[in-house]
């Protein structure tokens, strides 16, 4: 296993060995960390917590990983901790160290990322979220149809060597494994999951159980085929929202007369819809990403038509540094640290512009864009303080998260005239989807008012693709 290793900003370009392959990475990124897995994670969720020790010079964060192993050998829901540098904390972005595969550092740090905590279970992890009133409340899609809930507070840092798996529930309803997973955020412990067998279901995890097991509270069924993933309206408490293979962004809304068939359907895409992302700030935007390789964002009050098409995605076909430079307008940052696809990504909820990722080559790694990058040095405020997205006066960026076979993110502005410069977000929410071919580059969009214009509308975070190979959606 690879030792982790951090890269700070600098202008050097260095190499890096990384499960016995070489890479060589541009330092256009403030930080980046490179981490090898035991095995591969298909999900990939920070926890909202973060503590700075003292006399330190890094943050402490956990993360919640799973594991896909092979050969019979056993699965786990896994916590990891993380280390990141702070601010002000020194470090050398030339240094090298062969011996231990690291790149950069900060002082004295030793071990970045570190599995702190193992809880076996049943398969392979499909995807796994935590519920945003409790972050030791964890649930996760499995591969038996079944989604389990763990409180990790209550299990051991090791799994007993028998190998048993025991959640604390078991939630009952679908006939198939899936991967949508969406918990309320108004509502506490109730959970939306989508599945292949055309099915929603709800449940409330704080209704009385039997034997650790508990029926669906409601099941929706209005799909023609598998339900790619659902989401929680994060507004509106009684709304939620679904997409599926049969090309259809559903709405619905919980206090309807018939509360078993959506208040909204359209036909969003050309082919199967592999995810969906409210907007946290603008009430009626959503955004969806499908296998027809674009973006869509549509408006809840004209849902017939989309509002604005993101699609300049170029699966299977090879990608040089200078057809990047060649891109449309929206483009703004590529990162190509991995060399395998990717199965998940997270935003920081602590940090800004803060991302992590996972790959199916066991790799995981944290980065984070050159402030230089996103902001444009005549927006800058001229002031000593550092910017921050909170201060007054300045503009707020909201965030709605898309992903169209790929792995994106959208930062959408209102339409506001006194706006100057598109801050960075400081809470972000994030979906993706990698239902297509291997992944090997990612890149981050500004999508501009009109032509010359500087002001920026959306920001995306996107996976560049090559080769074969089916994938199932990822949604943060």
């Amino acid at each position: 296993m690879s030792s982790p290793g951090f890269l700070p900003y600098s202008t050097c370009t260095l190499k890096s060995r990384v499960d016995g392959r070489n890479w060589s990475v541009t330092t256009v990124n403030n930080l980046v960390l490179t981490h090898a897995l035991e095995w591969p994670s298909l999900t990939i969720q920070w926890l909202p917590d973060r503590v700075e020790p003292p006399g330190k010079d890094h943050s402490v964060q956990k993360m919640v990983l799973g594991t896909h192993t092979a050969d019979n050998e056993p699965n786990y829901l896994m916590l990891a901790q993380i280390q990141l540098p702070l601010d002000d904390a020194e470090a050398d972005a030339c240094h090298y160290e062969d011996d231990h595969t690291e790149i950069g550092g900060f002082g004295a740090a030793s071990s970045k990322v570190k599995i702190v905590q193992q809880i076996n279970h049943d398969g392979e992890v499909n995807r796994a979220r935590y519920m945003p009133q409790n972050s030791c409340i964890i649930a996760t899609k499995t591969i038996n149809a079944e989604v389990y809930v763990f409180d990790y507070s209550k299990h051991p840092s090791k799994p007993p060597l028998d190998g048993a798996c025991n959640p604390d529930l078991r939630l009952k309803g679908h006939n198939s494994e899936g991967f949508g997973l969406s918990w309320s955020i108004f509502k506490e412990g109730h959970l939306l999951s989508g599945s292949d067998d055309a099915q929603i279901c709800l449940w409330d995890i704080k209704a009385n159980s039997i034997n650790k097991s508990l029926d669906t509270l409601q099941i929706f069924k209005h799909h023609d085929g598998t339900v790619e993933d659902v989401a929680w309206h994060l507004q509106h408490e009684y709304l939620f929202g679904s997409v599926g293979d049969d090309q259809h962004l559903l709405i619905w809304d919980l206090r309807s007369p018939a509360p078993s068939k959506p208040v909204q359907s359209v036909m969003a895409h050309q082919r199967g819809v592999n995810c969906l992302a409210f907007n946290p700030f603008n009430e009626w935007v959503v955004a969806t990403g499908s296998t027809d390789k674009t973006i869509k964002l549509f408006d809840l009050r004209k849902i017939d038509t989309s509002l604005h098409t993101f699609d300049w995605h170029k699966i299977d076909q090879e990608q040089t540094p200078e057809d990047a430079e060649d891109g449309p307008p929206e483009l703004l940052f590529i990162h190509g640290g991995h060399t395998s696809k990717i199965d998940d990504f997270s935003w920081n909820p602590c940090e800004d512009w803060v991302l992590a990722s996972i790959s199916d080559d066991n790799i995981l790694q944290i980065w984070q864009m050159a402030e230089s990058i996103y902001h444009d040095e005549d927006d800058l405020p001229i002031t000593d303080e550092p910017v921050k997205a909170s201060k007054p006066g300045l503009h707020k960026v909201s965030v709605a998260p898309v992903v169209a076979n790929q792995l994106t993110t959208h930062v959408l502005t209102d339409n506001s005239e006194q706006r100057r410069a598109p801050w960075p977000p400081v809470r972000t929410k994030l979906c993706r989807c990698n239902r297509g071919p291997r992944a090997t580059y990612m890149a981050v969009w500004k999508r501009v008012e009109g032509e010359g214009s500087r002001r920026s509308m959306a920001t995306t975070i996107t996976i560049r693709a090559s080769g074969t190979g089916r994938q199932k959606d990822m949604l943060h």
